[in-house]
């Protein structure tokens, strides 16, 4: 939402839209206004070759309590390249502030090193700075050209360079005991194939329940990899960012999504380029469970729908009720991208001394992936259904060649019975 310079009605707006709000926000236990946010991503991993797959579970929080956010409804997940290209972008919902998303590395991305981001809106009014980030590498074997990961120091002379540990498993380092939870094993190595079974134990009673994800995944030992972050080691960091008062754009506001994904756009007459007031507003997103919402344009011409359910139709219809709708323009509000300018990255590189162990690891992602035909695949595919209001009739009825009833209503239930 823009906020001109010197505008003094800006403050008066948002403090109504909070008065309007102040049923969500006593739901949801919040203050006026509503708590600064944080974000933090658990991955599967921060190393990727073609083929495989990005997981990660959002845990959204209060930034106050450190406790799970009630505020926000949808996150911003974003993977972005060193040219500041955005790879993707998913559009998480989130449940009591958690979420999960996924993303499957493609032939088409080129070898080198990524930033994951993370956000809400809500907090995007304190600047980039608080954003969430992960430093990922990702490697595509199918790639002739590798010079800007290679590099030709032997191994060991490279983790040096970077003061890297070497990963291993037999590093105790690597692992640090949880004093809220403790895993089992019921013996330390298997074999190919063979059924694991890991036992969750409460070390702290009931004071270790939560919500918790597991990532289970083979440590390359001669590759190396951005760290993950830690929990702890992010609120370390989001701590820093908080003191050195980083400087808000105040150009803009964004509002907090309190009720689920929020839509805005405007109307204005197309003559005298005026904000039109008080012009309802549909939108429907088509679909067997379709969602269709109505709003009034305030006295900027300005309109707002929040969606709380799912969907999975990418279309939606607007539509101005309105017998007089020739001099009416409907434009909907494009999110302002995010400027990754300032956005540093790292310079993970590999020898040519693990050609082999990726050579290795690439065919078995291949295989993997060649038995997904075979496999359940969990993604079930949309079909894509017609809008409402099509141009093509897809049955006619010639209520002629019909019995006639009285009314509308008995026609439809004998006769029209598609509707």
């Amino acid at each position: 939402m823009r906020n001109p310079k010197g505008n003094p009605t800006f403050k008066k707006f948002y403090r109504t839209l909070l008065k309007k709000n102040a049923k969500i926000i006593s739901q949801n236990n919040l203050t006026s206004p509503p708590a600064k946010e944080k974000i933090f991503i658990h991955l599967n991993s921060t190393f990727f070759l073609t083929g495989e797959n990005l997981f990660y579970k959002i845990y959204c929080l209060n930034a106050e309590t450190n406790t799970l956010s009630k505020i926000s409804k949808i996150s911003y997940v974003e993977l972005v390249a060193k040219n500041k290209n955005v790879v993707f972008s998913h559009k998480i919902r989130l449940e009591s502030g958690l979420g999960q998303g996924d993303f499957f590395i493609p032939a088409s991305l080129v070898s080198g090193n990524y930033k994951l981001i993370a956000y809400t809106q809500w907090m995007r009014n304190e600047g980039e700075n608080y954003f969430f980030q992960s430093d990922i590498f990702i490697i595509n074997p199918f790639q002739s050209n590798q010079n800007d990961i290679i590099d030709n120091n032997d191994i060991d002379s490279l983790l040096t360079q970077n003061n890297v540990k070497k990963q291993s498993f037999n590093n105790k380092d690597n692992f640090k005991k949880n004093v809220f939870v403790e895993m089992a094993l019921k013996k330390k190595e298997f074999t190919n194939r063979e059924k694991v079974v890991i036992k969750i134990n409460s070390l702290k009673d009931n004071k270790a329940f939560g919500d918790y994800s597991i990532s289970i995944r083979k440590i390359e030992n001669n590759i190396q990899i951005p760290p993950r972050q830690s929990v702890k080691n992010y609120f370390s960091f989001y701590s820093k960012q908080i003191k050195s008062n980083s400087k808000i754009n105040k150009h803009y506001f964004f509002l907090p999504e309190l009720r689920g994904e929020l839509i805005s756009g405007r109307v204005f007459n197309k003559n005298s380029k005026t904000p039109s007031p008080n012009v309802k507003i549909a939108m429907s997103i088509p679909g067997k469970n379709f969602i269709l919402k109505f709003s009034t344009t305030n006295q900027e011409g300005v309109f707002y729908f929040y969606i709380n359910k799912k969907y999975k139709n990418p279309d939606f219809l607007f539509q101005i009720l309105d017998n007089k709708t020739d001099n009416l323009e409907l434009v909907i509000d494009i999110p302002k991208s995010i400027n990754y300018n300032n956005l540093q990255f790292a310079n993970y590189k590999i020898t040519k001394k693990v050609k082999e162990s990726i050579l290795k690891h690439t065919i078995y992602n291949q295989i993997e992936n060649a038995y997904l035909s075979v496999k359940p695949n969990p993604i079930i595919e949309q079909k894509a259904v017609p809008p409402f209001f099509a141009n093509e009739i897809d049955l006619d009825y010639y209520l002629d060649d019909y019995t006639r009833f009285p009314t509308l209503k008995e026609t439809i239930l004998e006769v029209i019975d598609q509707v």
